[in-house]
């Protein structure tokens, strides 16, 4: 039953950080893209919410999406955090981010529980 529980528990908690944590990141790019355009466009143009898919480059916006969303999650750039909505938003995305991980351990440790 316990292992039953982790493996539910961590499955729950990857996909809501999975999934919260992109459309948090997304409206971190929109806002990039709406109030700091030419620091959207030396990023690579990430792709983000509704306002930048008409800019979406497959290579380009696909590769510099990744590397910003970690970018945001390590070093943020000055603008994030001198905003209070886009701070609180850097917030948002980085317990998000972490539900993942501590998701991935509840998994984990329930298949080890398995497996004994």
């Amino acid at each position: 039953m316990l292992v039953l529980l982790l493996l539910c528990f961590g499955l729950t908690l990857v996909g809501t950080g999975s999934v919260g944590s992109r459309i948090v990141f997304e409206k971190l790019i929109d806002i990039q893209f709406r109030e700091r355009r030419s620091e959207w466009e030396a990023s690579g143009r990430p792709v983000g919410g509704v306002e930048t898919r008409r800019y979406f480059s497959f290579w380009r916006s696909g590769f510099s999406t990744s590397r910003v969303f970690n970018q945001f999650l390590q070093t943020p750039p000055s603008w994030v955090m001198s905003s209070p909505h886009s701070a609180r938003l850097l917030l948002r995305m980085r317990v998000l981010t972490a539900l993942i991980f501590v998701g991935v351990i509840l998994i984990f440790a329930g298949g080890i529980l398995a497996v004994r």
